[in-house]
């Protein structure tokens, strides 16, 4: 098993082997399932700045910084080749356990998904919704 999660926001990161930076999640996600962690199990990560602003990082290289717009409208079908390369590589290698974030029933974020049901569907996955009624 490998774990997957197309696109984190996140300041702790982490250099792995592959001379990449990817969530810290996605690296103790790796060693838990006792894997090398990979710039794949975390292809997209954006590192919050301000201003609707954050520094890119695809498939571990930092790309640009970029405003959300840019990013969701200009860069969105370089995230998306990015997400499917990263996906067909661990596909190769290990059945995936993907990791969604935020809520897959806003509606008004349907159509920016890149990390809920748009991964599902490109995947043909199933869905396990957990929720946590205490919050």
């Amino acid at each position: 098993m490998a774990p997957f999660k197309s696109q984190n926001m996140s300041l702790n990161s982490y250099t792995i082997k592959e001379n990449g930076e990817i969530s810290i999640a996605q690296v103790l996600q790796g060693k838990a399932a006792d894997i090398e962690p990979s710039i794949h199990m975390n292809p997209v990560l954006l590192k919050p700045k301000g201003n609707f602003t954050s520094q890119v990082i695809i498939q571990g290289k930092a790309i640009a910084d970029m405003n959300f717009h840019d990013y969701q409208h200009k860069f969105r079908e370089t995230i998306i080749s990015a997400i499917r390369e990263s996906l067909e590589k661990l596909e190769k290698e290990y059945d995936i356990i993907i990791e969604g974030a935020g809520y897959p029933a806003e509606i008004n974020m349907r159509e920016e998904d890149l990390v809920n049901m748009e991964i599902a569907d490109m995947v043909d996955g199933d869905v396990l919704l957990v929720g946590d009624i205490d919050k």
